[in-house]
């Protein structure tokens, strides 16, 4: 899935939906490219959290060079948090 632009309350309704499409997918890694996100607040964070915890089994969310507040917002709020990973 590519994330472009901006993730905030006006676009958080079509971000939820296109998470929750992502979590319905088979594969044991699902990617995120989110090098065009030129924002996201910390709701649109909480909704990649709420991703990876929703997914079952050893599947991994994969956050593909993320804005550098993603991994910042992570470390604060959900230190070691499994099911998520940050590649820059």
């Amino acid at each position: 899935m590519y994330a472009k632009g901006e993730i905030g309350v006006s676009t958080r309704p079509m971000w939820q939906e296109a998470l929750g499409q992502l979590s319905r997918r088979s594969e044991s890694c699902l990617y995120v490219e989110m090098s065009q996100l030129t924002f996201i607040d910390v709701a649109g964070v909480t909704d990649l959290v709420m991703t990876a915890r929703s997914l079952s089994g050893h599947r991994l969310l994969v956050l593909d060079q993320p804005p550098p507040q993603v991994p910042r917002i992570l470390d604060l709020f959900w230190p070691g948090l499994g099911g998520i990973e940050v590649a820059a």
